[in-house]
């Protein structure tokens, strides 16, 4: 299960959530509990949960984020650390086993929350070096970088002018834009901001391109309306102003 294979339990020697607190319903903060035990209890939950029903329930991923901070800052664990790598005569020290541990932990959660699709604002309120604050930053990046490597794909094509069909044409311009439309959903108008310059040179590059070399008018101008919504989204006047003219000029 998705539970067995977590990087965070095996280094504290748990193979499933079973070994962890027997029968006990994990979604539930354990009161009692050590910072560890809750730590992984939430977590190893929300992985054998898996992806559709942390979609549901976006604000547990704070819930679990929030629960490493507090387990990876707790005396006791540091001290637990370090006691079993000099059993084990372990090169390096506990802050160290603990880094890689924080780094496992935010593998296995942006994998699962990119997966479930889950906002970045639920994060929002997760200190920057926290590690809800680290996992926020990595799930941001990752949704920039899929719509750069998309626009950029596009760019590089038009300028070494590769034409596909007219239909190879749009279905690339709808993978863009529905790239673009996710990481918006997910990162809001401040991530909306930041893609915006890069789609709208190489988007616009290729409108014009499937307009004035190729007379794909029918391809084209939902380009240029779609870089007018967006121009106008982000309050960039120069694009929208530029976009406005093209729409008028190819209407």
């Amino acid at each position: 299960s998705a539970a067995a294979t977590s990087a965070a339990a095996r280094a504290f020697g748990l193979a499933d959530r079973g070994r962890i607190a027997p029968g006990l319903r994990a979604d539930l903060v354990l009161i009692d509990g050590d910072p560890l035990t809750r730590a992984l209890t939430l977590h190893l939950h929300w992985l054998s949960a898996g992806a559709e029903r942390l979609a549901e329930h976006p604000s547990a991923l704070a819930r679990v984020t929030s629960a490493w901070e507090a387990a990876l800052h707790d005396v006791a664990l540091a001290r637990k650390v370090d006691e079993r790598m000099r059993l084990h005569g372990a090169q390096g020290s506990a802050d160290d086993t603990l880094r890689a541990i924080r780094a496992e932990v935010i593998d296995d959660l942006t994998e699962l929350a990119a997966t479930a699709e889950v906002p970045l604002a639920a994060l929002d309120q997760a200190p920057p070096e926290s590690v809800g604050g680290q996992l926020r930053a990595t799930l941001r990046r990752r949704l920039l970088e899929e719509v750069e490597a998309a626009s950029g794909e596009l760019g590089r094509r038009v300028e070494l002018k590769r034409s596909l069909s007219a239909i190879e044409e749009w279905s690339e311009f709808i993978a863009l834009r529905r790239l673009c439309a996710r990481a918006t959903a997910l990162g809001g108008l401040e991530l909306r901001r930041l893609i915006f310059p890069k789609i709208h040179r190489d988007a616009c590059a290729h409108a014009v391109w499937l307009w004035n070399d190729r007379d794909e008018y029918a391809v084209a101008m939902p380009v240029f309306d779609w870089l007018l919504v967006e121009a106008e989204a982000v309050e960039d006047e120069s694009a929208i102003e530029l976009q406005r003219k093209n729409t008028r000029a190819k209407a």
